[in-house]
């Protein structure tokens, strides 16, 4: 991870989620309020955190581009081989014909294997990233979720408040 601690993005969540549900139990203005330097710090974090995800998508690009390099190689083998033999062959008519539809046989077969691998390489890298988007999806509809559940308790909090406020100005009143 890119940053000083050593934490994965589920914990930092967990613990960013730990500190908004901590902060409703004394209410927004007790004591031990909301550490809100820690929340914003641990949101740095998370960002910080998602550019690896990224990079491994990338490492897993490479990874298909070198194999499909690879693939690319031996097609080329396997032609250069097949037109090697082909020359050998030259000296009777008949061969070199069969000699010609082999190698055109395996360049076509070749072709179709560079295909192959590239397609399932990008399939895999697309799943990769999928999925990588769906977890950052996820933490934000999470993070999202628990900023309106703040939101809503801090509300009842400034309301009974209020509410008390109001009391205490009636009771006066009274006395």
């Amino acid at each position: 991870m890119n940053n000083e601690y050593d934490e994965t993005l589920e914990e930092m969540l967990e613990e960013l989620s730990e500190l908004i549900y901590d902060s409703k139990s004394g209410g927004f203005f007790s004591k031990g309020g909301f550490d809100k330097e820690r929340a914003v710090e641990l949101v740095e974090m998370i960002k910080g955190s998602l550019p690896s995800e990224i990079r491994q998508a990338q490492k897993i690009c490479d990874t298909a581009d070198r194999v499909i390099a690879d693939a690319e190689n031996k097609a080329k083998n396997i032609i250069k081989d097949a037109e090697v033999e082909a020359e050998r062959l030259v000296s009777n008519h008949e061969i070199t014909r069969m000699a010609k539809e082999e190698a055109e046989i395996l360049r076509d077969d070749a072709k179709n294997y560079v295909r192959e691998m590239k397609n399932s390489a990008i399939d895999y890298a697309e799943k990769c990233i999928t999925r990588c988007m769906n977890s950052i999806n996820e933490s934000v509809d999470i993070y999202v979720q628990q900023s309106k559940d703040t939101e809503r308790i801090l509300t009842e909090e400034v309301n009974t408040m209020y509410a008390n406020i109001q009391d205490l100005r009636s009771n006066k009143d009274n006395v």
